[in-house]
């Protein structure tokens, strides 16, 4: 096993590793009883399927992962990962290479994602597996796979709900509105958390279980208590509100406005995760896309459409002014965009979608 690790780092023998046929052997080493022998296949499963190592072999890397999938590889994983106990480090670190495996070959055929959340247990492993409080290497990257699996996937999203997960990650994210994340692989696993619940907040059913699990209450907790979680849950009331009233009109009797007119009058400061996004401009976004959901899904009833109304009057109109910076700001955007497009159209470019 130790001496395939050759292999990986020349995907270009991937083809004759296939056509000689040793994976039904290799993973049934997954099932042997010496847990060395089956920490080593793991490592060896996460080196072959690696992306930086495939990256200019990707047909080469799909033959053998599509390979992987006849001979049964995904619920092999699983049951192999049900087996380990993390209290001891080589079988915590095997844990962590079997689900870098699953995230790999997501990776390289999309496919996998609805296909092992379809035919095996992983989904329910991976959300007891980030019930525990305490923070570890392996809770993150389970949050990160999990994030993978949901992102764009409808059947994935749909299947979260009927699990209970949403109420489980709400439960994740719950544990740090009163507090930071302690370090940045924290931080890491607390926006994969959010992601996750985002993705899901795309199924329309899931909306309905996040209002009853009290995931508004949480939020607006969240915005009111300027931890680092503002940003996610800023991001998560806009998922939850964008066609659907109930978390609209809760927001609103929660007394939420204030949060979400300060952050849209940027006089909140939000953190956002460390990295390359541009966090000012996309919390804007989302506060102009929550005002709309909030205007157009609030009805005349209980007078919240006119509390929402009512804003843009106070303080002299100061938020009426926003808008309306917010407004041209966005259309020299859009101006300039489509006369670079057709610039490029009047020089007979291909102009991608």
């Amino acid at each position: 096993v130790k001496s395939l690790l050759q292999v990986a780092s020349s995907p270009e023998l991937y083809p004759l590793l296939v056509e000689l046929n040793p994976l039904p052997t290799l993973l049934a080493c997954l099932g042997h009883d010496n847990t060395d022998i089956a920490a080593d296949t793991l490592e060896l499963l996460r080196e072959l399927t690696d992306a930086d190592a495939v990256e200019d072999y990707r047909e080469e890397a799909a033959a053998l992962v599509a390979a992987l999938l006849e001979a049964n590889a995904l619920e092999l994983l699983v049951l192999r990962l049900g087996s380990l106990d993390e209290k001891v480090p080589e079988e915590e670190k095997a844990v962590f290479n079997a689900l870098c495996t699953f995230e790999n070959m997501c990776e390289v055929v999309p496919g996998v994602a609805e296909q092992v959340v379809e035919g095996t247990r992983l989904l329910k492993w991976l959300l007891a597996r980030l019930r525990p409080r305490e923070f570890d290497g392996n809770k993150q990257q389970a949050s990160e796979l999990l994030a993978i699996l949901l992102q764009n996937s409808p059947k994935n999203q749909k299947k979260l709900g009927e699990a209970n997960g949403i109420d489980a990650l709400l439960q994740c994210v719950a544990a740090y509105k009163g507090r930071d994340p302690a370090s940045a692989d924290e931080e890491e696993y607390m926006q994969n958390c959010f992601d996750v619940l985002c993705s899901a907040l795309m199924h329309h059913d899931n909306k309905a279980a996040f209002v009853k699990a009290e995931g508004v209450e949480l939020m607006w907790l969240m915005l009111n208590n300027k931890r680092q979680s503002r940003y996610g849950a800023l991001r998560l009331l806009d998922f939850a509100c964008t066609r659907y009233a109930p978390p609209c009109e809760k927001l609103v009797d929660l007394g939420g406005l204030k949060h979400v007119f300060g952050a849209f009058m940027g006089k909140a400061k939000i953190k956002g995760p460390r990295g390359e996004r541009d966090v000012e401009a996309e919390v804007e976004e989302r506060c102009v896309s929550l005002v709309a959901s909030l205007l157009t899904n609030l009805g005349g009833k209980g007078g919240r459409r006119e509390r929402v109304g009512a804003k843009f009057v106070e303080a002299e109109f100061e938020k009426t002014d926003r808008l309306l910076e917010i407004f041209f700001r966005y259309s020299e955007r859009v101006a300039a965009c489509e006369a670079r497009l057709a610039a490029e159209l009047d020089e007979g470019e291909e102009v991608e979608e």
